[in-house]
């Protein structure tokens, strides 16, 4: 994940005039005057994210991101977020995703990362969003193979 100067981000959409980079010149504005210490980053596909610490104690929604085989231990991302206007802009928390668990290489379901809560905490992240990743990780326990009982 690298960071995008927004200035030069801002140039690259009026270059590429479009209807969508119109709107999207819009939104950056209207963030970089609500959030001083606004960034961009542009994730692994290529997309860029805005992110702020600001924003951390608002956030109420998350994006999970479940990686490839190509990540060590099979990671699995919390992208905690809220929706800056109805046309469904996402304005990220900073740090812009915590690492919270790992698929279960003995079965399935995810095994927690051992400070994914105090990480959160730390960043303070809203309560809401603690809540959901608990709730997720509680419904997705790890389950070894060895331990299911064969019919």
């Amino acid at each position: 994940m690298k960071f995008v100067d927004l200035t030069k981000y801002m140039i690259e959409l009026a270059t590429k005039w479009s209807p969508e980079n119109q709107k999207r010149m819009e939104i950056l504005l209207e963030l970089q005057d609500h959030f001083s210490d606004l960034k961009g980053i542009r994730d692994r596909w290529g997309n860029v994210r805005f992110v702020s610490n600001e924003a951390n104690q608002y956030v109420e929604s998350i994006d999970l991101e479940h990686q490839s085989v190509e990540f060590d231990g099979l990671p699995i991302e919390v992208w905690p977020f809220i929706y800056w206007d109805l046309r469904g802009t996402k304005l990220y928390s900073d740090p812009a995703y915590f690492v919270v668990a790992d698929q279960n290489p003995d079965g399935f379901g995810y095994v927690p990362r051992k400070n994914w809560l105090e990480d959160m905490q730390a960043a303070k992240i809203c309560k809401t969003v603690i809540n959901k990743v608990k709730d997720y990780l509680d419904r997705h326990p790890p389950i070894n193979y060895r331990d299911i009982e064969e019919e």
